[in-house]
């Protein structure tokens, strides 16, 4: 504020109050276009998780296979990977969704006793994928 003083009176210059913050336009039209683009990428996000769930499934059976297979190597004994769903025994049905276990299998009748060593546990696959062998 500018004021200047005359003789008997004080005149004073306001400028104009600057504007602070968004207009109810402005704020709607950006809330659009927020809205637009979620609307587009929101798909494309989901097929991308989808992807990444597969490919972390894939990677630890495969990653799975390849330690069953260096241990009845190093070993010299049968090790034997199957699926499980608790962990401890083989399941008789093909459902490696459920999870599997990779196991040595000392007296190779493919089935885990309790004194078999366990050598990797590996969990239910993640929400929305399933795999299924056409033998077990």
């Amino acid at each position: 504020m500018r004021a200047y003083k005359e003789v008997g009176m004080v005149i004073c210059f306001h400028s104009a109050p600057r504007r602070a913050g968004l207009t109810l336009v402005e704020l709607l039209v950006a809330l659009a276009i927020a809205v637009i683009v979620t609307t587009i990428a929101v798909p494309s996000f989901r097929w991308l998780i989808l992807d990444a769930r597969l490919s972390t499934a894939v990677n630890g059976l495969v990653h799975d296979l390849a330690l069953a297979r260096s241990n009845a190597v190093t070993r010299g004994r049968s090790v034997v990977l199957c699926p499980s769903a608790d962990g401890v025994r083989c399941l008789a049905t093909p459902e490696w969704h459920r999870g599997w276990i990779v196991f040595v299998d000392s007296n190779r009748d493919r089935d885990r006793d309790p004194e078999e060593s366990r050598l990797r546990v590996h969990g239910p696959l993640a929400h929305g994928i399933s795999a299924i062998s056409s033998r077990a």
